[in-house]
């Protein structure tokens, strides 16, 4: 059994449960916008959206591999091509130090176009919190500054609304000062604080992600046996509310994640990266036009919203 039909049957279960609790903790809701939600996913499968390949690594049969040993070819990585024209992802991009507009879209914007998504990159706080608010918006990206000119209590309130509506946010974050926006994020969705500035500009190995050098086998590095961690590096505090993703070779927690639970079914995942230089530094890197667009996929949350009949995109509540 492949980790992407041992995440869908556990997925499924978790589903099961969620309606048993709704159906007695909640009102039932209007009719009308059950059968509006329920028609939009109507007649989707996640094999519309994840290739064949999902949640695989080294299990995959040899083909022609680049100099870190990843497999050659799109069709490698978690999403189809083609199969996410109906996404827009806005990217909150605050760092003004080597990675500017023109640099994110020639490679990171780049790479999440050619799978179909629809990238709108957003330099300005109060523009970016105003995006927020609209539903044709599936997922945002906060590429994190070292200062802001709005307050922290304004910016963390507008992320927290956003992901608790069922939308995904990845958090790219660097070494300190880097952190800023980020942190804050961090803070109001995982009670986590972002410090630090270690070492890093070496390749992380697939394996145990508790150690040192190493990543896990997980649905987000799909089709990935190294991965490169970025130049200088943030960590968090602690991880109490994140799952684990990888470890530095500094020896610190470096990428994490938060799935849906059964506390919060319906909140959006997070990606949390504390390298965001390898989205313009090495980039032809081990592994990081994959991993971005892995990313990007993995935060829709397709699996959830397809078995519980929401919308393929937009809030859930």
């Amino acid at each position: 059994m492949t980790d992407l039909n041992k995440e869908l049957e556990s997925s499924e279960e978790e589903s099961e449960e969620e309606v048993k609790t709704t159906k007695t903790t909640t009102s039932t809701p209007k009719k009308e916008k059950e059968s509006k939600s329920r028609s939009l996913s109507r007649g989707h499968s996640i094999t519309d959206f994840y290739t064949e390949f999902a949640g695989l690594h080294d299990e995959i049969p040899h083909n022609e591999m680049d100099a870190h040993t990843n497999l050659i070819g799109r069709k490698f990585d978690l999403g189809q091509e083609g199969a996410f024209k109906i996404f827009t992802i806005i990217v909150g991009l605050f760092c003004d130090f080597n990675m500017r507009e023109p640099e994110f879209r020639k490679n990171a914007g780049k790479a999440l176009e050619d799978k179909g998504f629809v990238v709108e990159v957003i330099t300005n706080e109060r523009k970016f919190l105003q995006r927020l608010e609209h539903v044709d918006v599936s997922s945002a990206w906060i590429i994190s500054g070292d200062k802001s000119e709005i307050f922290q209590d304004e910016f963390g309130r507008a992320i927290k609304t956003f992901h608790e509506s069922g939308r995904g946010i990845a958090i790219w974050a660097d070494n300190h000062p880097w952190l800023h926006h980020a942190s804050i994020a961090t803070q109001y969705l995982c009670k986590v604080k972002l410090e630090g500035d270690t070492p890093g500009d070496k390749n992380l190995k697939l394996g145990d992600q508790s150690k040192s050098g190493f990543f896990k086998r997980h649905l987000l590095t799909t089709g990935i046996k190294q991965l490169y961690e970025g130049v200088t590096i943030c960590y968090p505090q602690d991880t109490d509310g994140l799952q684990l993703l990888a470890t530095s070779t500094n020896g610190k927690a470096c990428m994490a994640y938060v799935d849906f639970d059964s506390l919060h079914p319906n909140h959006g995942r997070i990606v949390v990266d504390c390298g965001f230089t390898k989205l313009y530094h090495h980039w032809d890197s081990a592994g990081t036009g994959r991993y971005v667009r892995n990313v990007a996929v993995w935060l829709l949350g397709l699996e959830h919203r397809i078995k519980m009949g929401y919308p393929l995109s937009g809030p859930i509540v």
